[in-house]
C-alpha cells in the first residue's frame, strides 16, 4: 500500500448518505481511535447514493464538517469520501506472473493485480480496491503473504471493485467546490464493516448488512479479506413513503410515526392500541387521526421483507463459507423486531453493531459505523494494495489509479 500524502490531523472522514451526511474528525492511540469530533446534517442534492445538486449537497457537506471542526477544534484540508454500495461493481479474476525464483516484494503483487484487471476495457469505471483473496507460489496454495517468498511464479486470485467514473468525478467537483482535497475514495460496505468486526467474525466468516435511508448494502469477510459485497436501492426511506401514502400524512409525520411507533412485530396489544397521527396539510388545520397501532405494523413489516427478500436473493450468490453470523447496522436496524425478522428471513445469527476498539464522550448511533470505518481504513486496517488518490492525478484530469499505478510503478 502506498502511503498517503495526508496525515491523520489534515483529514476529515465524509459518509455521504441519501438521508443524512456524516464527517468525523480523530486520532489514534496504537489501535484505539478517539473520535474528536463528529458532525451531520440531512441530506440534500442526493438521490439513491448519488449526487443530483451539486451546490445544495457541498452546502449540506460544509455544515457536517463545520459541526464536526467546531467539536474537535481544529481546521482539516482533505476529506476521505465513503462510495455507497448502490453505485459500485464488483467482478473476480485469477493472473499468474513470472518473479524468476527472485523473492517477492509488494512490486510483484502490485504488478500481478494490475495486468488482470477485469474492469480494463470499462472506460467509465474506475477501480478502488484490489483485494488479494489466495495467492499461490508454485504449487504451494493457501498462501496468505507471499512477500519474501521464492519461486517461478506468482498466482493470485482477486476481488476488484469499482464505480462508476462520473460518479467519482462529480464527487471530486462538490469536496473541490467546499475548498479541500480529495484524499481518495473507499467502498463504504468495506468501510463500516472495519468498525464493527472483531478478529474471529473477520477470520471465521460473517455478513455485515447496513439498512439504510435509500438503499441497503452488504459485505461480505471470510479469512480476513472482504470476499463481497452488494447494495439495493431499497431502505427505512421507503418505509416512511408507505406509511405516508397508507396513513394519509406527510412525509415528516410518517417519519415521527415510523420512529415512535413503527415495528415489524405484531404483538396483542397493538390491535387495540390507538395511536394519534396528523392527517396530511396544514397543521393547524388538519385534525389528529385515531388509528391501530397495528396497521403501522401492517405497512412497515411488508417493506423490511420486501427488502431482506432482495437482499438474500444477492447473498444467494456467495458460497456459504461466510457462515451464519451476521452483524446488522444503519439507521433501519433501530426498527424494533428487525434483528428478529433478518434472523428469520436470512438465517443467521444477528447481533447488533458495535463499534470495535473506537472512544468517544457522546453517544455512537448507527449512522457513524461508515465514517468510523473509514478511519480504520486510514490507518492501515485492510488488504487492498491500492494508492490512496493523489493530488496530481487530479490536476492531470481524473486519470484512473491503475494509470497511476503504471506510471509510478
Amino acid at each position: 500500500m502506498v502511503k498517503s500524502p495526508y496525515r491523520l490531523r489534515d483529514i476529515a472522514f465524509l459518509d455521504i448518505g441519501s438521508t443524512k451526511i456524516c464527517c468525523c474528525i480523530a486520532h489514534t492511540q496504537e489501535d484505539i481511535i478517539k473520535v474528536l469530533g463528529l458532525g451531520h446534517y440531512a441530506s440534500a442534492g442526493i438521490k439513491a447514493g448519488q449526487i443530483v445538486d451539486v451546490e445544495a449537497a457541498q452546502q449540506a457537506i460544509l455544515r457536517a464538517l463545520e459541526a464536526a471542526e467546531e467539536e474537535a477544534e481544529r481546521t482539516v484540508h482533505a476529506l476521505l469520501v465513503a462510495v455507497p454500495g448502490v453505485v459500485l461493481k464488483t467482478a473476480f479474476a485469477e493472473h499468474k506472473i513470472s518473479i524468476d525464483r527472485k523473492a517477492i516484494t509488494d512490486a510483484d503483487i502490485i504488478r500481478v493485480l494490475t495486468e488482470n484487471n477485469p474492469f480494463e476495457h470499462y472506460d467509465n469505471l474506475e477501480i478502488l480496491h484490489a483485494i488479494p483473496l489466495a495467492y499461490t507460489v508454485d504449487e504451494i496454495e493457501g498462501i496468505e503473504d507471499p512477500r519474501g517468498m521464492i519461486g517461478k511464479e506468482l498466482s493470485v486470485t482477486a476481488h476488484f471493485i469499482a464505480a462508476s467514473r462520473s460518479v467519482l468525478n462529480t464527487l471530486r467537483v462538490v469536496i473541490s467546490g467546499c475548498h479541500l482535497d480529495c484524499a481518495g475514495f473507499v467502498a463504504a460496505p468495506y468501510a463500516f464493516s472495519l468498525a464493527l468486526l472483531n478478529d474471529d467474525e473477520l477470520q471465521l466468516g460473517v455478513t455485515v448488512l447496513d439498512l439504510g435511508g435509500q438503499t441497503s448494502s452488504f459485505a461480505l469477510f471470510k479469512g480476513g479479506v472482504l470476499a463481497g459485497i452488494g447494495a439495493i436501492p431499497l431502505g427505512g426511506y421507503h418505509v416512511t413513503k408507505d406509511l405516508a401514502y397508507g396513513l394519509s400524512t406527510s412525509l415528516m409525520n410518517a417519519e415521527r410515526a415510523k420512529t415512535v411507533y413503527g415495528s415489524c412485530l405484531l404483538s396483542s396489544m397493538d390491535e387495540r392500541e390507538l395511536v394519534l397521527i396528523p392527517g396530511s396539510g396544514d397543521q393547524c388545520s388538519v385534525p389528529l387521526q385515531q388509528v391501530q397501532k397495528s396497521l403501522l405494523v401492517r405497512i412497515v413489516r411488508p417493506r423490511i421483507e420486501e427488502v431482506l427478500d432482495l437482499l438474500r436473493h444477492q447473498l444467494t450468490a456467495f458460497p456459504a463459507v461466510f457462515g451464519r453470523r451476521l452483524v446488522l447496522t444503519g439507521g433501519g436496524s433501530q426498527l424494533p423486531g428487525v434483528r428478529d425478522l433478518t434472523s428469520t428471513f436470512l438465517d443467521k445469527q444477528v447481533r447488533m453493531e458495535k463499534f470495535q476498539k473506537i472512544l468517544y464522550t457522546g453517544d455512537l448511533s448507527p449512522c457513524f459505523s461508515t465514517v468510523l470505518g473509514l478511519v480504520r481504513y486510514f490507518i492501515g486496517n485492510h488488504q487492498d494494495y491500492l494508492p490512496h488518490e493523489n493530488q496530481n492525478d487530479q490536476q492531470e484530469g481524473f486519470k484512473g489509479i491503475w494509470n497511476w499505478i503504471k506510471k509510478n510503478l
